[in-house]
């Protein structure tokens, strides 16, 4: 099922404003401190569960009508109510108060496994089939691609669009099992689809490559 979070390929949001070699990681100091909260939360086991999927259980208004970081807060806040560890009760009560300065706590062990997860290549080896398709093989991606009801990551414009096999990857979970730890290893594919068949003639000359598990492609 695709939801309003699965934006790929929607039409009417307008262009894509390039903000420059000099735009900034944050553009305000709150979004690097929601950015360290996920990373060292994560790297502390403290936010278990899909992060993804605590987003995509945001209202479609409130996602449409709120910022990329103030997402990243909403699942922070859904996944520590949901695991006891902060409630939405006390969570409101502590905005009532008001404005405080927060007790600074050092603790080097942790910072190091927060840099190790931001920084660290994935050592994780899932096994399962083997591939199916092959390099330079002909496939499509499946107009109905979503396997689960949930979060799908086949964009909707290459749906029922014909590429080319450019890679073999390692093998990954697939994507609408996440939101419920259903871990069912895929072979994974960069696929190669050039812009005139996405787009039609008038699009710009260019190859778009997209990674994407065998469950969203078939044969040609």
């Amino acid at each position: 099922m695709d939801g309003i979070h699965d934006l790929g390929g929607m039409q009417g949001f307008g262009p894509v404003e390039d903000q420059g070699a000099d735009e900034p990681p944050f553009h305000h100091p709150w979004e690097g401190r929601v950015h360290g909260m996920m990373i060292s939360l994560g790297a502390n086991r403290a936010l278990p569960g899909s992060f993804r999927y605590a987003i995509e259980r945001m209202g479609a208004v409130q996602y449409l009508t709120t910022s990329y970081y103030e997402h990243w807060m909403a699942a922070i806040e859904t996944l520590l109510d949901e695991q006891g560890v902060v409630s939405r009760e006390a969570l409101a009560r502590r905005i009532e108060q008001g404005r405080a300065e927060p007790e600074q706590r050092l603790d080097p062990e942790l910072a190091q496994r927060a840099k190790t997860a931001l920084t660290a290549p994935s050592k994780r080896v899932w096994r399962g089939p083997d591939h199916r398709f092959t390099v330079g093989q002909k496939v499509r991606a499946k107009k109905d691609a979503t396997t689960h009801s949930g979060h799908t990551r086949c964009p909707r414009y290459v749906r029922d669009v014909v590429g080319v096999i450019e890679r073999l990857c390692p093998l990954e979970p697939l994507p609408e099992g996440l939101p419920t730890r259903d871990i069912q290893p895929v072979p994974l594919y960069t696929v190669c689809f050039h812009s005139h068949d996405l787009w039609g003639e008038g699009a710009e000359d260019f190859t778009l490559r997209i990674d994407l598990v065998e469950p969203y492609l078939e044969e040609v």
